[in-house]
């Protein structure tokens, strides 16, 4: 099943797998993707290595932790609760290598806990993709108040335009239990621009819409990110099952 293969594979013997298939296996018995299942995974965490994969955002305030249990973990194991702050923005990003221009995914799951009386921060979701001398900026927001699902992209000339996915109050969420969205974005490197999102049993085909492109030195590599912006009383953002792929069709 690896590198976009079907999710079978016909052996007469048991012992006919390659290490290969069994890590993309394990990381798709994690994905809570059912419909679409493809690509090669690249990187699939599920935070029981805590934070030592990532970077966090530069703060001297503590506003990531890993919490167990089945109040919080959407499997009853780990999951990261990235802290809403007062004044400020909690992010946490992976840094990847590109290894060819194919098109690469980034799925997740995403819980929002909004307790009485705190806000529903504004959420960037993105894929960053420095050629070298630009940033392609593949982002997801979700406003703070509306609840809805906008995309940053490219105008015909270049500049940044925002497209609404999902109109207000679309996104659900609960004062007494937390809400898991499932959320998988796919670009092209080679086309530079959007490929399809699912986010939950939605689904868009993106293709038309080029990626939203500034200037930028970095050298040539893959950032995957969430950012949780600030709110007067902030609400708390769950996260789990990281998974990035490549090759995906």
């Amino acid at each position: 099943m690896a590198r976009g293969a079907p999710d079978y594979r016909v052996s007469n013997s048991l012992y006919g797998q390659t290490s290969t298939d069994v890590y993309e296996l394990a990381a798709r018995l994690n994905s809570m993707d059912v419909l679409d299942r493809r690509g090669s995974v690249i990187f699939a965490d599920n935070f029981t290595k805590l934070l030592s994969p990532y970077t966090l955002g530069a703060s001297t305030d503590i506003y990531t932790d890993i919490l167990t249990g089945p109040n919080t973990a959407y499997n009853n194991d780990h999951v990261l609760r990235l802290t809403g702050r007062v004044a400020g923005t909690s992010t946490i990003y992976k840094w990847l290598p590109i290894m060819d221009s194919s098109k690469y995914g980034y799925e997740c799951l995403l819980g929002f806990d909004q307790q009485a009386g705190e806000a529903l921060t504004s959420l960037e979701y993105s894929i960053r993709y420095y050629t070298g001398s630009i940033m392609y900026n593949a982002q997801l927001s979700i406003p703070a108040a509306s609840n809805q699902l906008n995309m940053l992209a490219a105008d015909s000339g270049g500049g940044p335009i925002s497209v609404n996915l999902l109109p207000s109050n679309a996104i659900k969420t609960s004062s007494t239990y937390i809400i898991w969205h499932y959320i998988k974005l796919v670009i092209d490197l080679a086309a530079h621009t959007f490929t399809r999102l699912i986010f939950n049993t939605n689904l868009w085909n993106l293709a038309s819409y080029p990626l939203y492109g500034t200037a930028s030195t970095n050298e040539p590599s893959l950032r995957v990110n969430i950012n949780n912006y600030s709110a007067a009383v902030p609400a708390d953002l769950y996260i789990d099952h990281n998974i990035v792929t490549m090759n995906e069709p």
